[in-house]
């Protein structure tokens, strides 16, 4: 919640507009996506986009469909609220293979073991704050290896993170 209301701070949301709590939120995010929910080439093509550079992450051929797998499963419970197949309105409709939503299936229950373990170990919050740090950096250094593109992170932003340069 936080994090979106920083973003609504930088394009000039009002305070006042900010939801407090989850289900504000939630109860948000559903007006605006009920009110934007028709069809368009845009919409398309940026979701399309947005897939293949998400499929980069995931070096193995085989897992190239990920990104795909884990858009059904986060649009799933506002596609029902809604009563509109989101990602059909998105244009995805490629097939996931079996191998596919099985790793995914394995990877998201993992996400949840490990944000469980990180409410109860301090060491464990650590580990996963280094390691995810470390990840996010090899990630976008693999992204921006083949452009000539300088990726410039705030002073204050390396001293809270702690990124070493």
């Amino acid at each position: 919640m936080h994090c979106w209301n920083i973003v609504g701070h930088f394009i000039g949301i009002t305070p006042e507009l900010y939801p407090k709590n989850y289900k504000e939120g939630w109860d948000l995010g559903i007006a605006i996506i009920k009110r934007n929910q028709s069809e368009s080439p845009d919409s398309q093509h940026l979701t399309s986009s947005l897939l293949e550079f998400s499929s980069q992450f995931f070096n193995a051929p085989a897992f190239r469909k990920m990104p795909i797998y884990l858009m059904h499963y986060f649009v799933k419970n506002v596609s029902d609220k809604i009563g509109v197949d989101i990602l059909k309105t998105l244009g995805v409709n490629e097939y996931i293979p079996f191998h596919v939503k099985v790793f995914g299936w394995i990877f998201l229950r993992l996400m949840k073991i490990g944000h469980a373990l990180q409410k109860h170990s301090r060491f464990i919050k650590r580990l996963t704050h280094r390691y995810l740090l470390k990840y996010m950096q090899a990630l976008v250094h693999n992204y921006l290896k083949n452009y000539n593109v300088e990726f410039f992170i705030p002073e204050t932003l390396n001293s809270n993170w702690n990124i070493k340069k």
